[in-house]
């Protein structure tokens, strides 16, 4: 009887130690890059722009009691927040004469004695006083409006906020009356381990 022969068929790799063929499995296979991008919430980036130094900012208006050598309309024309300490309570507003040093009376002026009420004295303990007579009132804060666009660059990387922000008067700054219309800025950002470091802010028109 004629001997019939089994003919195997061997894949090459089989005899291969497994570490190499892991090595040939890698090399045959593409190369991808892995893409990471960046994220960041609006409440997040809100938080963020708000610890900078520009939201610690405030304004202020200056307020000098005692004499001044101007008639109380001239007054109250050319220095308006004045009008609007009395009609808030906070001063009185009285005309006075100014004699002269050598007591000339042709010399003599009108002038205005500023001094503050009750209500004035009460509110002045929040004030910050300079010298004598003279005060600085805090008047609004800045305050953020909206964050309006997280930037990222073609890769997905953050590169800044753009952000608009306003004065928030407080009870004084409303009795001034002054108007703060909302601005718009830019905020550049890095990285700084793992958070986000604002390395400038810029004004935008």
């Amino acid at each position: 009887m004629e001997a019939m022969t089994t003919l195997k068929h061997h894949d090459p790799s089989a005899k291969l130690p497994l570490g190499l063929a892991l090595l040939v499995i890698c090399l045959l296979t593409p190369a991808t890059k892995a893409l990471t991008f960046d994220e960041m919430s609006s409440d997040d980036a809100a938080k963020l722009l708000k610890s900078h130094e520009m939201f610690a900012a405030i304004q202020t208006i200056k307020l000098n009691t005692g004499t001044i050598q101007a008639k109380s309309s001239d007054v109250e024309h050319y220095q308006p927040q004045y009008t609007a300490f009395k009609s808030m309570g906070l001063i009185d507003l009285a005309s006075i004469t100014i004699e002269s040093p050598d007591k000339d009376p042709k010399k003599t002026i009108e002038g205005t004695r500023v001094s503050l009420t009750e209500k004035g004295l009460k509110e002045s303990t929040a004030w910050k006083k300079e010298k004598e007579n003279e005060w600085t009132i805090t008047i609004a804060e800045r305050q953020l409006v909206e964050v309006i666009k997280i930037h990222k660059d073609g890769e997905g990387q953050i590169h800044g906020i753009e952000f608009s922000w306003t004065w928030a008067p407080n009870k004084i700054g409303e009795g001034l009356k002054f108007s703060y219309p909302a601005e718009r800025a830019y905020a550049k950002l890095e990285r700084q381990g793992k958070d986000w470091r604002i390395v400038s802010i810029r004004v935008l028109g």
